[in-house]
């Protein structure tokens, strides 16, 4: 027992005690990779990204999210728009079946604004998704590091070595 017990805070240690946050399912919806940036200090907002699978046959749409972190919680996405790069709340995302909806830096994601609490690597705090045929979830989001473009390793097979922001103060 006492090596079993090594073992298991070995792996802690070497894999930065991140834990990949355990899918979560409702109706024919899979929730996968929940994970976002931590947040410098004062940063007023921050964001959450996670892959979302339809595996019926039916299309759903995520329509609404929130979080007790924030003041507000809105959908975004990033939109070309005269050859510049431009951020906008849409009202819903579309999860179709065969294809995963991935949030994600640069692309759709969970605006957190007006946090209420810097977001701190190593921590996790929920989220709520709301699909209008599949109803409501809660799910726990992982705080990577500052900058990262992509969950840990334990989070799925993905380095996060990806540097930088894309404006909101690491928001996006």
């Amino acid at each position: 027992m006492t090596r079993l017990l090594s073992i298991a805070v070995a792996f802690l240690i070497l894999s930065g005690g991140a834990m990949a946050a355990e899918p979560a399912r409702i109706g024919e919806i899979m929730i996968e990779q929940a994970w976002a940036r931590a947040t410098p200090g004062k940063a007023p907002n921050g964001a959450a990204y996670f892959t979302l699978r339809a595996e019926g046959e039916t299309a759903d749409r995520l329509v609404a999210v929130a979080s007790p972190v924030a003041q507000r919680t809105e959908l975004h996405t990033h939109l070309m728009e005269d050859g510049v790069m431009k951020m906008r709340a849409i009202k819903a995302v579309e999860v179709t079946p065969g294809s995963p909806t991935v949030f994600q830096p640069g692309g759709h994601h969970v605006m957190l604004m007006g946090l209420k609490a810097p977001l701190v690597e190593g921590e996790r705090f929920p989220l709520t998704l709301t699909f209008e045929r599949a109803g409501s979830i809660e799910i726990q989001v992982e705080i990577e590091k500052i900058g990262a473009m992509a969950p840990m390793k334990g989070h799925g097979g993905h380095d996060s070595h990806g540097h930088g922001s894309h404006g909101h103060g690491q928001g996006s």
